[in-house]
Formats: C-alpha cells, structure tokens, sequence
C-alpha cells in the first residue's frame, strides 16, 4: 500500500522557494582548503572581532547548562529594560530577531494576506511571508535607496473604487502569491522595515515613518544594526504612541553573538500579550541568555567621567554648568582614593578600603590617613589633578606606509644585546658601573638609605646613554630616592616639538630591599628605551627625541609625576611607555595599548602603533584601549593634556585571547629566564617603529650622513674622526656603526665608515 505524502503537505509550502542561508566557517574553510582563521567572512553581516571576552566568560563559568532556561527571560529582560530605557513587560526576548519576525507572521497574517516588502532588504522578510501562505508585495526602493512612501500609500489606500485588483498603475510593485501568480484580492497587513538598511545602511526618515503609521498595517522596523548608527537614529521610543509599531533588534550584529541567536523586540501591551501565547516555552537558550546579559553590561557602562574635590560652591557650579554630579564621599577629610581596575589580569585581588563607586569596569575606593597599600598594575592612586594645557598636535600620518630607514632600525634590533642588557640589569650576571664590577640584585626606590643597587641601576643607565654622545641628566624628585635619568637627542625642526619614549626603571618583589630582579617588570621596558637610544641617536628627526627612565613607579608613579609637572609647559606632542613587554606564555602573540579617549589625539596615537604593526608586518596582535590603566607611568601625562599610549604585554582578555600576564609578577622570580625571547623582539622592534613615525625620521639623511647635508663628504669624516679620538678610541657606540658587531665602536669600523666617503645613498 503506498501514500501520496505530499498531498497532506500545505500547497504553498509545497511550491515555495527556499531561504538559502550563508555557509559557516567549517564549510567554507573545508571547500577552500584554508583554515578558518585565514578566511574574512563578508557574506552574512557577521561581527568579525566575536562577543566580549567577558562575555565568553560568562557563558563558560556558568554551571547550569543542564537546567531549562526561564521561559520569560526575566533577567535579560530587566537588563534590556535598563539598557533601552523601556518597560520590562514591553520587550519579548526571542531566538534571534528571526523569530520574532516569524511569531509575528504567525499573529497577522493568514493565506491570502500579503506583506509588504521594501528590496532590497534582508531576505526573511520575504521568507516569512512565503512560511505564512501570505502574498508579498513588492515595493522597491528609489534610486537613493529611501522608501517610496507614495507606492504604499497607494497600495494600502488606493483611490475608491479601484479597490485591491488592479495593480497596473504602478508597474515597479509585483505582488507574488507563491508560483509567480498574481492576486488582486490580498490584503496588506504587515510591513518590514530596516533601519539602518541592509544592505546599504539608508537610515529610516522620522518623516516617512510618520506617514506609513497613518495606515492600517502593523509596521515592524529591524533595527539590527542600530548600535552602528548616529544617536537620535532608533525608533524604540515611538512604540508606546503608536499602537501599530513594533521595534526588533539582535545582539548578532554589535554583541557578535550571531552564533547563539539572540533577539528582542518592543511592542504594544495588546500585540505582546498574544505572541506571549505563541512562542515556544524555551525559546532563549541559557548560553545566549547570559552572553546577552554580559554583552548588556559591558555595553552599558557610563559615559566618560570625571571624578572631582567639590565643596557646595563647587557643586552648585557644577550642576549650574548643566553636569550631572553624584557625590561619591561627602566627608573627604585626610582621605585618599585609590582607583582598582575590574577587567584585568589583577582583578581579583584583594584591595583596602572602602569601596565608593563600581561601573562593573573600575571602582573606586576610600582609604583612611596612614593605610598602608601596595599598588600594582591593577590599582593605582588618584592623587594628581588634571591640568587642561593647550597642546600643538603630534604630527601623525594618515595612513602607515613602510618606510625603508624605519624598517632598517627594526632589522637592527638585536636580541643578544637585548638580553645581555636585561641579564644585567636584573642581576643576573655583573656589570661594569663607574669602572668597578657590581651586580645589580635589586632596583627598588624606597628605604633610608635606598638599596644601594637602585642608586647604582640609575648610574648605569646615565654612563650607556651618555656614550651615545647624547645630552644626559638626572632628574631629582626626592632627594633620598633614586633618580630618573632623560638622555635628549634635539630635533631638526623647533615647531615639531618634543617626544618620548619612556619606561620605569625601578623594580619591587616580596623582598624589594634585597632581591628584586624585575626582569619583566621592568627591565624589558628599560632595555627597550636604552635600545631606542642606540639605534635612533645617529638617525635625524624633525621633533626632538627624549628617553627617560623613571623611578618611584611602583610606589606610586612618583618619579614620572614629578618629572611630567616639570615639563608641563614645554612642548611635549606624545609619550610612549614600555612597560613588561616580554613575556608570552600562550604564544598569542597578542599586547595590549592603553590610550585615554578624553586626551586630544591619544587615540590617533594608539592606532599608529596598530599600524605600524600591520605595516612592517610584525608578529604581534595589538588591541587598543580607549580606557585604558593609569598603572604607569604614561598616565602621569595624561594629567597634563600630552598624549601617551602604554605598550605592555597581554594584561587584558581580548577577543580570542585570555590574559597572558607574567605569572611571576612581583616577586624574586621575575628573571629573564622566562621570557619569550621573538616576543620580547617584536614588542621592542613595535615601540621604536612606531617611536620613528613619531618624530618625523628624515629619511633624507643616511646612516654615516651625520650633518644630514644629503651625502657623505669630508665635513662627516672629520666629525666621525674627531669623535672617536675624544673618547680615546672608543666612539660613541652605536649598533648602526658597530659595523664588525664587536660589541664596540673602533677603529675597524671607523675606517669601514670612512671608506664610504662620497656615498651619497644611490
């Protein structure tokens, strides 16, 4: 006995078209022959950076995966609630906003009812009329991409007498009723409209909208790219004065959870008390439920903000100003504050006093007179006032294009003498400081006297800089502390103004006095910036070059808030800090740049150092923070309006990489052991790439051209001569003049540098 099967099938469903969805990355990886992390995905509208890392967390850490999830989404409703600015009972969570856009098929329409289209436009639209045995109507979009308002106006409110059976007038609209066949009989219920639109990103004209609302159709508008959009753009806040309005939106576009399908929408108290009835009882699963919810309070974190000493005066003039102020301490007295970071590799520790304030980002934390802290990259003080300088902008190029002296300094980066500097620096093996052997066991500032090894750290990076022929001094902010130590190479052009890059050069551990290697934390910061001044002193610039090593940063970034209100009236453009710029446990090789959003040009500044990564092709993933810590000494500038960027290895997750913080952070066990040596290379080859875009290379000046008169004549000779016998027979060392790589500047590369006498670069 055979059954005709089909014949108990719904004949539209029976003809109609498939929805041809977009293939995943395993399947095009698998027909390609490439692995997935090779291939950029254009085809789907996907978010190519994935959801927030904390958001990963979220669903990893949560321990109920074997429990239904609530039906009504009650928590991720009252999180869409705070975060849209509507009522609870007015969002419905959905299974992406697809199916939303099918639950409201299901309400509207039956067979013989027609949707109203607007192409080119997302696809479901379509779709959830074919699903419903509704009819479509298709109503193009003009040339401008905008909504032809007259057409739908004439569709739904035609003149009288003409009624729904004649289509004629308007040749652009098609109306399909499944096997191309035309109906003069369908009755428009439903109209789909994307703002912004895929796929040209048209936004939705507040005028247009007004008019369709006058009609009677239920008006669905997709916003799901609307995080993406001008302020002002939503539609959401009209739905409660317009009882044919419904407002969707996903969290697969801006939270790029596309994978776990994730939605909700804005409706009417009399159309959500029916689709309430309708959906499926578990319709958002527990994963996408609490990414979403972990998505919502990233993306819901206050806007910039200033913390402030107020008295009433103050705060009435505050508020006169049209500032919104909260007071955080209304009994300042001899109080101080202490600013802890939330999202980094150091979050969980533990920190003093009391907690004031917690964006879920940072907090902020009251300390009593006299209680004792220790600080660390995860917390540090609020103790300097901002000072707004007017500031001439560093000059920055639009765009990075490979330079060929740029790429030149970074091939003359050399690891050995990285590593021999960092060996002893950190004490690993002695070194010669003011003609005797002495080895370098710790760099911690504090104590009465200091360790005389911090003292003795300071003069030995005043006697390797000094040799370059550089103008070096130090910089006394206390007179029983270390000093820090800035070595100047000046600028050919006086209106570029001044740069630096800069490190700490003090260390600490569980016993600072006596054992504090610092390897990471930061020798490699120190070599770095020493590095910089070897290979940079004999290249020329427009601005003028600053290296500094400062002390006190672990105590709390004294040595470089003393030496930043020192300078604060000169011209200072940008600031570049390393600081633990070697240790890569994972092999990521991911870094992290710390910038500061309310600092004119910090950001430009932080996204040439991504570029100058891409551009030279270096093996690192840099990600740049707008907020970024104030736990070095970068932030010391901020204070003063100068743009500074911190590089530092990956103390924050980032999106497909977990923190990769140096598990021997402060403590004896810091050494340079452990580092991962190519990584350490390219964080250093990164910082002095990108320190050259700075300052305005001349790229007219070659290596032995010291005047920078565009050739190598006699007058370069003469200098390079004279310079050598000065320093009775050992010039001023350089790797670009080390020409045997002897590790000095002697008299064989003396005469290879004079036997490129009339070079002129061709």
């Amino acid at each position: 006995m055979s059954h005709d099967i089909e014949r108990l099938f719904r004949p539209e469903l029976a003809t109609m078209q498939p929805y041809l969805p977009i293939h995943p990355f395993e399947v095009v990886s698998q027909r390609l022959g490439r692995a997935p992390q090779d291939i950029v995905k254009l085809d789907a509208n996907e978010n190519p950076y994935g959801p927030s890392p904390r958001a990963v967390e979220a669903m990893a850490g949560y321990p109920w995966l074997h429990i239904y999830p609530d039906p009504q989404s009650t928590e991720l409703r009252a999180a869409l609630a705070e975060y849209t600015g509507v009522p609870a009972e007015r969002i419905l969570a959905g299974h992406g906003a697809d199916e939303l856009i099918d639950l409201l098929g299901r309400l509207v329409l039956s067979p013989g009812d027609a949707v109203i289209d607007c192409p080119p436009t997302f696809g479901m639209y379509a779709f959830c009329a074919a699903v419903n045995g509704a009819c479509l109507i298709n109503v193009p979009r003009r040339a401008d991409f905008s909504i032809d308002v007259d057409a739908i106006e004439r569709i739904v409110a035609p003149e009288p007498a003409s009624g729904y059976d004649d289509f004629s007038w308007l040749d652009a609209v098609t109306v399909d009723c499944g096997e191309g066949s035309r109906s003069g009989h369908a009755r428009p219920k439903l109209l789909f409209l994307c703002s912004p639109n895929n796929p040209d990103g048209g936004l939705l004209a507040a005028a247009d909208l007004e008019r369709l609302l006058r009609l009677p159709l239920l008006v669905v508008v997709d916003e799901a790219y609307i995080e993406f959009s001008r302020p002002g753009a939503s539609f959401i806040d009209w739905v409660a004065d317009h009882p044919n309005l419904v407002v969707l939106r996903t969290f697969s576009k801006w939270a790029g959870l596309g994978g776990l399908r994730v939605g909700y929408g804005v409706f009417q108290p009399a159309i959500i008390e029916h689709l309430w009835k309708i959906k499926q009882p578990y319709n958002v699963n527990v994963a996408g439920n609490r990414a979403a919810i972990t998505s919502l309070a990233v993306e819901s974190l206050p806007q910039e903000y200033v913390l402030a000493l107020a008295d009433q005066s103050g705060l009435a003039w505050l508020r006169a100003g049209g500032y919104r102020v909260e007071v955080l301490d209304a009994s300042v007295g001899d109080a101080r504050y202490l600013m802890v970071d939330l999202t980094g590799a150091l979050a969980d520790r533990e920190r003093p006093g009391q907690e004031i304030y917690n964006d879920g980002v940072r907090a902020v934390r009251r300390l009593t007179g006299g209680q004792t802290l220790q600080l660390d990259k995860g917390a540090w003080l609020l103790d300097q006032p901002l000072h707004w300088v007017e500031r001439e902008p560093l000059r920055l190029p639009d765009s990075v294009t490979p330079i060929a002296q740029v790429q030149q300094v970074i091939d003359q980066v050399n690891l050995p003498r990285l590593m021999a500097y960092t060996n002893e620096l950190s004490g690993e093996v002695p070194v010669t400081i003011m003609g005797q052997p002495f080895t370098i066991v710790t760099r911690y500032s504090p104590g009465s006297p200091p360790p005389q090894a911090s003292i003795m750290a300071s003069t030995y990076m005043v006697e390797r800089l000094a040799r370059l022929g550089l103008a070096v001094s130090t910089h006394t902010w206390n007179a029983s502390r270390p000093p820090n130590v800035i070595a100047e190479k000046p600028g050919l052009d006086p209106s570029a103004g001044i740069i630096i890059i800069c490190a700490h050069l003090d260390s600490t551990s569980g016993s600072p006095s006596t054992l504090a290697p610092g390897a990471d934390d930061n020798a490699s910061g120190s070599v770095a910036v020493l590095m910089a001044a070897e290979l940079l002193s004999h290249y020329n610039f427009d601005a003028t070059l600053r290296f500094a090593l400062f002390t006190g940063e672990e105590q709390g970034l004294y040595g470089s808030a003393a030496y930043a209100a020192m300078v604060q009236s000169q011209d200072i453009r940008g600031v570049l800090n390393m600081d633990m710029i070697a240790w890569d446990f994972s092999g990521g090789p991911d870094m992290d740049v710390h910038a500061r959003s309310s600092v004119p040009g910090n950001i430009d500044l932080g996204n040439l150092y991504a570029d100058v990564v891409s551009a030279y092709e270096l093996p690192l993933t840099p990600v740049v923070y707008g907020n970024g810590t104030g736990a070095s000494d970068h932030a010391s500038f901020w204070t003063y309006n100068i743009p500074a960027i911190l590089a530092i290895e990956n103390y924050n997750a980032d999106v497909g990489a977990p923190r990769d913080f140096n598990a021997y952070y402060h403590t004896i066990n810091d050494r340079a052991q452990y580092f991962n040596q190519n990584y350490f290379l390219a964080m250093t080859q990164a910082s002095l790439a990108t320190f050259v875009h700075m300052g305005g290379l001349r790229t007219t000046c070659y290596w032995a051209d010291v005047n920078c008169s565009g050739q190598v004549d006699t007058m370069d000779l003469a200098r390079a001569a004279a310079a050598w016998q000065t320093q009775s027979g050992q010039w001023n060392y350089s790797l670009v003049y080390d020409l045997d790589s002897s590790g000095a500047v002697d008299v064989v590369d003396i005469q290879s540098f004079a036997a490129q006498w009339g070079w002129d670069g061709s």
